[in-house]
């Protein structure tokens, strides 16, 4: 017996009530979280899901989708170790990412930050796997130095999702851009000023893909005001003297935000954008199943890591800071041949994962 655990909400038929934040928080914090956990389990056969851990699944195969658990805050992993301490089934972990932060910007200096319980109950879980599904090597390497060997880079389950129109096989163009957009510990950065700064004045047809909480999905969702305050403390700098009711003007006219695949999905592929870019990794991977080419921007460890495994198309914060032009991101989005040989290789590797795990594939 497979048990799929959801560490999400995945029915949301019942909350239509909750307000914006209270729908957010069911995500985890963020809509992205939707995609790695669907992908899991749109691919893969399990028996029964839910959100608990009983003596009833002493003999199951757990699978546990996961993502920055490895840091220093996260006490999922103790979690997890410790409700399946006494059960006799095998453990699966796919996805399974470490999250470099501006101190401890190392491998080594995450690992040695990391309390010794969540070093204990990694090594435990992972006494109890086959192997254990990592993004990329960052990962990889902090479970070296915690003596870990047992692992497969797998990069995110996403990737490995069937979609009828190849994003890869497609130009990109600047006519129609979806832009995913980031929190507010990073939007500070000036990427984001021509995009707004030429679609604000010209009504264009781009989107601006909401994902975590801020004050715009309050501004979509609850018709909150955006304060100027909060213009000049949270976003300085990046819209070029447009005041609090032209931005939220554009936030309802042009905003969007997603709580189940399926409605996602299909808005992507009627709106026919021609590309996608922004720092959310998982906003991209969506355009990129849903057939729209995509720009990944790294700006942290975790879409460094995520986008060298999969060798997806990527600048750097610093390069697309520099950009004049919404067209010179379109020209930086190509598939090449390095993509190609990647995408066979990691395919076998993760169906590799799944067979030594004892999952079956859909």
């Amino acid at each position: 017996m497979t048990y799929l655990f959801a560490p999400i909400a995945v029915d949301f038929n019942q909350n239509e009530n909750s307000n914006i934040a209270g729908k957010i928080k069911l995500l985890g914090g963020n809509s992205g979280n939707l995609v790695w956990f669907e992908s899991v389990r749109k691919t893969i056969k399990y028996d029964f899901m839910g959100q608990q851990l009983s003596d009833d699944m002493k003999t199951s195969n757990i699978v546990f989708p996961m993502a920055n658990q490895i840091n220093v805050r996260d006490s999922v992993l103790e979690f997890y170790a410790l409700h399946t301490k006494n059960y006799d089934g095998r453990i699966t972990m796919i996805g399974l990412g470490a999250q470099l932060t501006k101190e401890l910007n190392t491998p080594k200096k995450l690992v040695a930050a990391l309390p010794q319980k969540r070093k204990h109950a990694l090594k435990e879980l992972s006494s109890r796997t086959e192997t254990i599904g990592v993004r990329g090597s960052i990962t990889a390497e902090c479970l070296d130095l915690m003596g870990i060997t047992n692992y497969r880079v797998i990069g995110c389950p996403s990737f490995y999702m069937k979609c009828d129109t190849k994003a890869y096989s497609k130009k990109a163009s600047a006519d129609k851009l979806c832009v995913s957009w980031g929190s507010v510990d990073y939007v500070r950065e000036q990427y984001v000023r021509e995009f707004f700064r030429r679609s604000i004045p010209r009504g264009g047809e781009d989107i601006l893909l909401l994902q975590a909480m801020d004050d715009f999905p309050r501004v979509l969702y609850e018709d909150a005001p955006l304060l100027e305050r909060h213009i000049k403390s949270r976003y300085p700098d990046i819209w070029g003297g447009v005041n609090a009711d032209e931005i939220a003007s554009y936030i309802k006219t042009r905003g969007c935000m997603f709580f189940d695949w399926d409605s996602w999905q299909d808005f992507l592929k009627r709106e026919q954008f021609t590309l996608s870019v922004g720092c959310r990794f998982h906003g991209n991977m969506m355009s990129y199943l849903a057939g729209i080419p995509a720009l990944w921007i790294v700006h942290d460890s975790r879409t460094y890591e995520l986008c060298e495994t999969m060798a997806l198309p990527y600048i750097t914060l610093e390069q697309a800071v520099k950009m004049e032009s919404r067209e010179q991101f379109a020209e930086c989005c190509t598939y090449g041949e390095k993509f190609y040989r990647n995408r066979e290789r990691m395919q076998q590797i993760y169906e590799r994962f799944l067979d030594e795990n004892g999952i079956e594939r859909i």
